[in-house]
Parts: structure tokens; C-alpha cells; sequence
């Protein structure tokens, strides 16, 4: 297998070509695979600098084939690796190249999830225009095509962009359909239960709210950080649930943990808000916190003014003065 490396890096000039173009090397499955994996496991190594020719290994496992490889590659091009800087331009073009040439082994479900794997990412770069010019319209035909193909990251994201109206009419309905499918046979979809949630509360009524709530919750058990960040702001609200500081700053906590900016954020205003009110009141005695809530419902009584006044004189021993 190291021959094999040896070659394929010495024709790194000709893997910059498209892969249907590329001259094939006369590599074994075995030496496929194993170029993969150190590929990979240089990636992952925080203590190897040297990786500028990890793409190069890679686009040689595409060209034949190894959808793995395929993956990687992409999220190499967007970045997401150390010492590799983000390529949106050859993200946009290698996924499409993928996406739109002939499947190189039709009888190898490798091949075949190659090939659906580049029309998902494709549609994903149009709908952002991340490396292309930004065509929801087209997006939303190629995330259809990804999961009409069976993958289901593709459903739900289809379900999303029907859910919103990009690139297609809105359809909450169809959406939802979608998306309990996906939850049914692939539950630890990326976001299908923050997708679920979301369109149940859209919906607008007070049931749809409650439910989206219970979906939240589900996906939470699944550690979808977006699904506890809005369970977060539920709670702190008070929205279909009841209103429960503790357990808002809990779940922004741990969705913060995730990685989530969102609930990071939330957690931190939460908590500055919180340390506030009881600053506050720990700076009033609590005699006087007593006497200033009973002037408070004093207040909203469905009573003149006299008879407030006359009630303050006795519970509070001053005259009322409104403000």
C-alpha cells in the first residue's frame, strides 16, 4: 500500500482534475480503504502538522469510488479540519462533479452513496450559496433527489425547506410527514426533532405548542443542542410549560456544551439577569419586599380609591399614593 501512496502523491497534479477525467490508478479495494484511514487519522492527530496532502489522498479514494472518502473530502473543502483552510470554490465544483457524472461501479452501494451524498451536499451549497451562486429553487430539486435516494439527513432537511417556503411552497403538512418518517426509522437524524418541533409550533395553536414542547424534549434525550436551547426559552418563558428559571439555565447549559452560540448566549443574559433580581433582593429587607407586594395586589384589587387608600392605611400603616 505504501507504493500506492507514493504514486498517488506523485500524480497530485493530475487529482486536481475532475475525477471523471482523472487517469486511474491500479489500486486494490484494500489500498483504497488504508489510504482512507491515514488520511483520516492525520486529520484527527492534533500532533501532525504536515496534511496539505491529505486532500490529494483522498481525491484518489473518490476517484474510485469509496464514498467515505467522498464525505471527508468535502468537509475537508469546507474547512472543518485543522492546517486546511476552507475552499468553498472546490467544495461547490467536486460536489457537483460527483453529483452529476455516472456512477463508477453502478453494483457497489459504496458508488451509490457516493453519488447521493454529492447531490445533498450540492444542494445544501446552492441553497447558502457557499462557493456558487445561490439557487434555492434548484436546492430544494436536489435535496428531493438525495432523498428520494433513501438518505435521510436529505429528508429532513427537504422537510425543512418546505416547512420554511425555500425554494418551494410551503407545505407543513408534507413537511411534517416527512419528518415523522425520518424520526421513525432513523431517529439520531441530525435536527429532525428541532425540525419536528418547529413545525408543530408553527402551527400556532396552544396544542402545537405543547407538543412542540414534548418533541423538544425527545430530541434533548437525544442531545440535539437546538432542541435544548428552545426547550430553554420555553421554560423561561413560560410557553406550554411552566415557568421554571432553573430548568431554562440547565438546558441552555447544556446545549452551550454542545456548542451551541445560541443557548450560550442565553445562558450567559439569563444568568446576568437572574444574579440581578437577587442582588436586589437580598439589598431589601424582607419586611419591607412583604410590604411592597402587598401594595402591588393592592393595586390591581377591583376596588375605587378609597377603599384602596383605606387598605393601605391598615395593612401597610401609610396613606396610598398612586402613581
Amino acid at each position: 500500500m505504501l507504493r500506492s501512496i507514493i504514486l498517488v502523491l506523485a500524480a497530485a497534479p493530475l487529482l486536481g482534475a475532475a475525477p471523471h477525467d482523472r487517469p486511474r490508478e491500479e489500486l486494490t479495494r484494500e489500498d483504497v480503504v488504508g489510504m482512507y484511514t491515514i488520511a483520516k487519522a492525520t486529520l484527527e492527530d492534533s500532533t501532525i502538522t504536515q496534511v496539505d496532502n491529505v486532500p490529494v489522498l483522498l481525491a484518489s479514494c473518490v476517484h474510485h469510488g469509496y464514498a467515505p472518502a467522498a464525505r471527508l473530502l468535502l468537509d475537508v473543502y469546507e474547512g472543518k479540519f485543522k492546517g486546511l483552510e476552507a475552499r468553498p470554490e472546490l467544495a461547490a465544483t467536486e460536489a457537483r462533479t460527483i453529483a452529476e457524472m455516472p456512477v463508477p461501479f453502478p453494483d457497489d452501494p459504496d458508488c451509490v452513496a457516493m453519488k447521493t451524498e454529492a447531490i445533498y451536499r450540492t444542494a445544501l451549497y446552492l441553497e447558502k450559496g457557499y462557493g456558487c451562486r445561490k439557487n434555492e429553487q434548484e436546492a430544494y430539486s436536489r435535496m428531493t433527489e438525495a432523498a428520494e435516494a433513501g438518505l435521510a439527513a436529505a429528508q429532513a432537511e427537504r422537510a425543512r425547506m418546505l416547512a420554511k417556503g425555500k425554494g418551494t411552497p410551503r407545505d407543513l403538512k408534507l413537511a411534517w410527514s416527512l419528518l415523522k418518517e425520518v424520526a421513525r426509522t432513523a431517529p439520531d437524524t441530525p435536527h429532525v426533532f428541532f425540525y419536528l418541533g418547529y413545525v408543530s409550533y408553527s402551527s400556532g395553536t396552544r396544542a402545537g405548542r405543547r407538543r412542540a414542547a414534548d418533541i423538544f424534549y425527545t430530541g434533548a434525550r437525544h442531545n440535539d443542542a437546538d432542541c435544548m436551547n428552545n426547550l430553554g426559552a420555553m421554560y423561561e418563558k413560560g410557553i406550554a410549560v411552566p415557568q421554571d428559571t432553573a430548568k431554562a439555565l440547565s438546558l441552555y447549559h447544556k446545549a452551550a456544551a454542545l456548542g451551541n452560540r445560541q443557548a450560550s448566549a442565553n445562558m450567559q443574559r439569563l444568568a446576568y439577569k437572574e444574579g440581578i433580581a437577587a442582588h436586589r433582593q437580598d439589598e431589601t429587607p424582607a419586611a419591607d419586599r412583604i410590604r411592597n407586594a402587598v401594595k402591588r395586589v393592592i393595586l390591581i384589587l377591583p376596588i375605587n380609591d378609597n377603599s384602596q387608600e383605606r387598605l393601605r392605611f391598615w395593612l401597610c400603616g401609610e396613606t396610598a399614593r398612586r402613581s
